[in-house]
């Protein structure tokens, strides 16, 4: 297991989540190694959803070590408080992941519609304008009675 972290969070989505979790540097007592970010990036859609189920896990082994008693005086307390502050900003960055997510509205604009009707590799609609038209298409209440 390899742990690294450039300095650059725009060079790589790796060193962007321990960015955003607070990850830089391997003084901390709890912390993801390169392949367990590389996991979570390839399960989410961004790298603050990536960041944010990575600040749970973190989140969940101090919580952990608190529950298993392996803290021992002023150290039970700030594992505690580090648990409760990751799953907080494990929230935040769901929240800002969730509005950095742009909806897309294909073909509002003729030329985007015709360029997309122009494009052979593109899936073909399952509904279109002008699918009901064919004879027979649709059973209407007087033609079944």
């Amino acid at each position: 297991m390899t742990w690294s972290y450039s300095g650059d969070p725009a060079a790589s989505n790796t060193d962007a989540v321990r960015f955003l979790c607070g990850q830089t540097s391997t003084a901390d007592s709890v912390v993801l190694a390169d392949e367990e970010l590389s996991y979570l990036i390839a399960q989410t859609p961004t790298v603050n959803y990536a960041a944010a189920r990575a600040c749970e896990s973190l989140a969940n082994q101090y919580a952990t070590r608190l529950a298993e008693g392996e803290a021992v005086g002023p150290f039970s307390a700030e594992w505690g408080d580090r648990a409760q502050k990751l799953q907080q900003l494990a929230k935040a960055l769901r929240t800002q992941a969730a509005f950095s997510v742009t909806p897309f509205v294909g073909g509002s604009r003729v030329a985007d519609r015709d360029s997309r009707a122009d494009d052979t590799d593109r899936v073909v609609d399952q509904f279109t304008v002008g699918m009901m038209d064919e004879p027979g298409s649709i059973q209407t209440e007087t033609e079944s009675t």
